[in-house]
Protein backbone atom coordinates (compact mmCIF):
# COMPACT_ATOMS: atom_id res chain seq x y z
CA UNK A 1 0.00 0.00 0.00
CA UNK A 2 2.96 2.74 0.71
CA UNK A 3 4.46 1.49 -2.64
CA UNK A 4 1.13 2.45 -4.11
CA UNK A 5 0.67 5.91 -2.48
CA UNK A 6 5.02 6.47 -3.80
CA UNK A 7 3.50 5.63 -6.87
CA UNK A 8 5.57 2.51 -7.43
CA UNK A 9 4.24 1.25 -10.43
CA UNK A 10 3.90 -2.58 -9.34
CA UNK A 11 1.76 -2.17 -6.52
CA UNK A 12 0.02 0.77 -7.98
CA UNK A 13 -0.90 -1.15 -11.07
CA UNK A 14 -2.15 -3.94 -9.12
CA UNK A 15 -4.42 -1.90 -7.17
CA UNK A 16 -5.77 -0.66 -10.32
CA UNK A 17 -6.21 -4.51 -11.69
CA UNK A 18 -8.33 -4.68 -8.45
CA UNK A 19 -10.32 -1.09 -8.72
CA UNK A 20 -8.86 -0.21 -5.67
CA UNK A 21 -7.20 3.39 -5.48
CA UNK A 22 -4.66 4.17 -3.02
CA UNK A 23 -6.89 7.22 -1.72
CA UNK A 24 -9.42 4.58 -1.12
CA UNK A 25 -7.12 2.90 1.57
CA UNK A 26 -5.28 5.79 2.67
CA UNK A 27 -6.41 7.01 6.19
CA UNK A 28 -7.89 3.48 7.35
CA UNK A 29 -6.38 1.38 9.40
CA UNK A 30 -4.27 -1.94 8.50
CA UNK A 31 -6.66 -4.21 9.60
CA UNK A 32 -9.20 -1.88 6.88
CA UNK A 33 -6.91 -2.44 3.93
CA UNK A 34 -6.67 -6.04 4.38
CA UNK A 35 -10.56 -6.34 4.31
CA UNK A 36 -11.06 -4.11 1.17
CA UNK A 37 -7.90 -5.79 -0.66
CA UNK A 38 -8.67 -9.50 0.59
CA UNK A 39 -12.79 -8.39 -1.32
CA UNK A 40 -10.85 -7.33 -4.41
CA UNK A 41 -8.83 -9.95 -4.32
CA UNK A 42 -11.62 -12.45 -4.21
CA UNK A 43 -13.37 -11.42 -7.06
CA UNK A 44 -10.61 -12.28 -9.63
CA UNK A 45 -11.11 -15.42 -11.04
CA UNK A 46 -8.07 -16.25 -12.67
CA UNK A 47 -5.91 -18.04 -9.85
CA UNK A 48 -2.68 -17.26 -11.97
CA UNK A 49 -3.82 -13.35 -12.39
CA UNK A 50 -4.92 -13.95 -8.22
CA UNK A 51 -1.33 -15.07 -7.76
CA UNK A 52 0.47 -12.53 -9.58
CA UNK A 53 -1.73 -9.83 -8.20
CA UNK A 54 -1.38 -10.73 -4.08
CA UNK A 55 2.52 -10.55 -4.80
CA UNK A 56 2.24 -7.00 -6.17
CA UNK A 57 0.48 -5.94 -3.37
CA UNK A 58 1.48 -7.99 -0.39
CA UNK A 59 5.24 -9.22 -1.34
CA UNK A 60 6.43 -12.48 -1.28
CA UNK A 61 4.29 -13.12 1.60
CA UNK A 62 1.09 -12.74 -0.57
CA UNK A 63 0.95 -16.13 -2.22
CA UNK A 64 1.16 -17.67 0.47
CA UNK A 65 -1.48 -15.52 1.80
CA UNK A 66 -3.99 -16.47 -0.77
CA UNK A 67 -6.23 -19.34 0.59
CA UNK A 68 -7.03 -17.06 3.59
CA UNK A 69 -7.37 -14.65 0.84
CA UNK A 70 -9.59 -16.87 -1.06
CA UNK A 71 -12.55 -16.47 1.74
CA UNK A 72 -12.95 -12.74 1.56
CA UNK A 73 -13.64 -10.73 4.13
CA UNK A 74 -16.37 -11.96 5.05
CA UNK A 75 -14.42 -15.71 5.64
CA UNK A 76 -11.79 -13.52 7.01
CA UNK A 77 -14.13 -12.34 9.85
CA UNK A 78 -15.59 -15.73 10.63
CA UNK A 79 -11.65 -17.59 10.55
CA UNK A 80 -10.65 -14.54 13.18
CA UNK A 81 -14.03 -14.82 15.26
CA UNK A 82 -12.74 -18.44 15.23
CA UNK A 83 -9.31 -17.66 16.25
CA UNK A 84 -10.85 -15.35 19.31
CA UNK A 85 -12.90 -17.98 20.89
CA UNK A 86 -10.56 -20.53 20.63
CA UNK A 87 -7.92 -18.29 21.93
CA UNK A 88 -5.15 -17.86 19.54
CA UNK A 89 -5.46 -14.02 18.90
CA UNK A 90 -2.81 -12.02 19.84
CA UNK A 91 -5.14 -9.22 21.62
CA UNK A 92 -4.00 -5.77 22.94
CA UNK A 93 -3.96 -7.24 26.74
CA UNK A 94 -1.64 -9.78 25.75
CA UNK A 95 0.14 -7.61 23.90
CA UNK A 96 0.35 -4.66 26.93
CA UNK A 97 1.59 -8.04 29.09
CA UNK A 98 4.22 -8.44 26.81
CA UNK A 99 5.53 -4.91 26.70
CA UNK A 100 5.21 -5.14 30.41
CA UNK A 101 7.53 -8.15 30.72
CA UNK A 102 10.19 -6.85 28.21
CA UNK A 103 10.08 -3.45 30.31
CA UNK A 104 10.32 -5.97 33.27
CA UNK A 105 13.45 -8.11 32.04
CA UNK A 106 14.86 -4.56 31.19
CA UNK A 107 14.87 -3.29 34.38
CA UNK A 108 15.86 -6.81 35.71
CA UNK A 109 18.82 -6.58 33.47
CA UNK A 110 20.34 -2.92 34.35
CA UNK A 111 19.74 -4.17 38.11
CA UNK A 112 22.61 -6.81 37.00
CA UNK A 113 24.56 -4.23 35.37
CA UNK A 114 24.62 -1.97 38.61
CA UNK A 115 25.57 -5.05 40.76
CA UNK A 116 27.67 -6.39 38.61
CA UNK A 117 29.74 -2.46 38.27
CA UNK A 118 29.44 -2.18 42.02
CA UNK A 119 31.52 -6.00 42.59
CA UNK A 120 33.68 -4.62 40.23
CA UNK A 121 34.43 -1.53 41.54
CA UNK A 122 35.12 -3.32 45.21
CA UNK A 123 37.44 -5.86 43.28
CA UNK A 124 39.95 -3.60 41.04
CA UNK A 125 41.53 -2.08 43.80
CA UNK A 126 42.22 -5.68 45.17
CA UNK A 127 43.39 -7.13 41.93
CA UNK A 128 45.39 -3.99 41.11
CA UNK A 129 46.99 -3.11 44.87
CA UNK A 130 47.41 -6.69 45.46
CA UNK A 131 46.85 -9.92 43.27
CA UNK A 132 48.80 -8.53 40.41
CA UNK A 133 51.46 -6.76 42.25
CA UNK A 134 52.23 -10.75 43.90
CA UNK A 135 51.63 -12.44 40.54
CA UNK A 136 54.52 -10.25 39.35
CA UNK A 137 56.89 -10.25 42.14
CA UNK A 138 56.22 -14.09 42.81
CA UNK A 139 54.84 -16.31 39.65
CA UNK A 140 56.57 -14.53 37.15
CA UNK A 141 59.87 -14.94 38.28
CA UNK A 142 59.04 -18.36 39.32
CA UNK A 143 57.71 -19.21 35.53
CA UNK A 144 60.95 -17.32 34.18
CA UNK A 145 62.94 -19.70 36.80
CA UNK A 146 61.50 -22.73 35.84
CA UNK A 147 62.21 -21.82 31.84
CA UNK A 148 65.89 -20.79 32.56
CA UNK A 149 66.41 -24.11 34.10
CA UNK A 150 64.13 -26.29 31.59
CA UNK A 151 66.59 -24.35 28.56
CA UNK A 152 69.76 -25.15 30.79
CA UNK A 153 68.60 -28.74 30.95
CA UNK A 154 67.96 -28.92 27.25
CA UNK A 155 71.51 -27.49 26.72
CA UNK A 156 73.00 -29.67 29.01
CA UNK A 157 71.82 -32.48 26.91
CA UNK A 158 72.57 -31.14 23.37
CA UNK A 159 76.03 -31.25 24.90
CA UNK A 160 76.58 -34.48 25.62
CA UNK A 161 77.87 -36.86 23.16
CA UNK A 162 76.02 -39.11 21.32
CA UNK A 163 76.35 -42.13 22.57
CA UNK A 164 75.91 -40.57 26.18
CA UNK A 165 72.32 -39.14 25.22
CA UNK A 166 71.37 -42.37 23.63
CA UNK A 167 71.74 -44.14 26.98
CA UNK A 168 70.23 -41.36 29.25
CA UNK A 169 67.16 -41.48 26.89
CA UNK A 170 67.15 -45.49 26.96
CA UNK A 171 67.10 -45.43 31.05
CA UNK A 172 64.26 -42.41 31.16
CA UNK A 173 62.33 -44.66 28.17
Amino acid sequence: IYDAEQGLATASDALDALGVSSEELEGKSPEQQFKILSSALADVDDASRKAALAQDIFGRAGTGMLPMLAEGSEGIAAMRKEAQELGIVFDQEAADSAAKFNDDMDRLKKSFTGVFQELGNKLIPIFVDDLIPAIKDTLVPMIQDFAEKVGNLVQWFADLNPVAQKVILAVIG
